[in-house]
């Protein structure tokens, strides 16, 4: 037998294997012949039923894995929505989000099993302020020339001072402006427990800005 006409039994070896694997996999298994049975226990060192179930258990053990990868998307699709839904704040130096039904927990980062709490109370003073004024310009000093020489030549030395101090002009060139600064205070945020109603309290940094930014959180 020449090199093609081995190859040539080769290929319908392999393809007469395969067609009898798919009718193995549909179970039409006792549509095989005898001569079937015999090609393909001596093509694929096995028997019909032995390639079966070998055949079924990795089809099982597949199916197995697409139902986990399946499960493990769905799983990331539903935490992915979830965070998608919740707001991160950071007010006043605390670090907290709000879920997607509305209660707090404390942190930066995600978590699903997070105690969760009510937003029930905003407890500050009100602001405070500095008042801070800055002095600008200055003050200028003219004098009249020959006005002390005058003073002297009619009046002596007393004459000469009065005509020096008479002789010097101030003027006043400045501009005083306060205004006021606000103070950062302390403030707290008082948060109830979704589970157990024990309330506690978070100190905050708070200004009028701040205030502003925690009156517009979500109150119950």
């Amino acid at each position: 037998m020449g090199f093609f006409d081995k190859l040539k039994a080769g290929w319908d070896n392999v393809s007469r294997s395969t067609d009898l694997m798919q009718k193995i996999q549909k179970g039409e298994m006792t549509s095989l012949s005898d001569d079937d049975r015999k090609f393909f226990e001596e093509y694929n060192k096995k028997a019909p039923e032995a390639y079966l179930e070998e055949w079924e258990e990795q089809q099982a053990q597949k199916a197995e894995k697409e139902k986990e990868r399946a499960l493990q998307k769905a799983e990331n699709d539903r935490i992915k929505a979830l965070k998608k839904a919740e707001t991160q704040y950071d007010i006043g130096g605390l670090k907290f989000r709000k879920s997607g039904n509305g209660l707090y927990y404390f942190g930066k980062a995600f978590q699903e099993g997070a105690g969760k709490f009510k937003l029930v109370d905003f407890i500050w003073d009100g602001p405070q302020y500095n008042l801070i004024s800055k002095t600008t310009g200055k003050n200028k000093t003219h004098g009249r020339a020959g006005s002390a020489l005058v003073g002297a030549a009619v009046a002596g030395p007393v004459g000469a001072m009065v005509g020096a101090s008479l002789g010097k002009k101030t003027k006043v060139n400045t501009t005083t402006t306060t205004k006021q600064q606000e103070l950062d205070t302390v403030a707290f945020l008082v948060f109830e427990s979704a589970e157990t109603g024990t309330k506690i309290q978070k100190e905050i940094k708070c200004n009028t800005n701040i205030a502003n930014e925690v009156r517009r959180l979500s109150f119950n």
